[in-house]
């Protein structure tokens, strides 16, 4: 038989939503969105919402944005 696996406490942090993700990068909400859709930031979709783990928007994860 298998053992009961405890997450750890960094798994156990809330996710961030596309608001909050975009305030912590610094650009606007679209842009956190068109990131998560590429792939760029990993991300889970709950319902229409998308969550993002805070580790996926810390360097070296986190795409740099360039503004054209």
């Amino acid at each position: 038989m298998g053992t009961i696996r405890v997450p750890t406490a960094t798994e156990t942090h809330r996710l961030l939503c596309v608001k909050e993700a975009a305030a912590h990068l610094g650009v606007c909400e679209r842009t956190v969105l068109r990131l998560v859709r590429s792939g760029a930031i990993p991300a889970i979709r709950v319902g229409r919402l998308w969550r993002i783990a805070p580790a996926a928007l810390r360097p070296p994860q986190a795409a740099v944005v360039r503004l054209a």
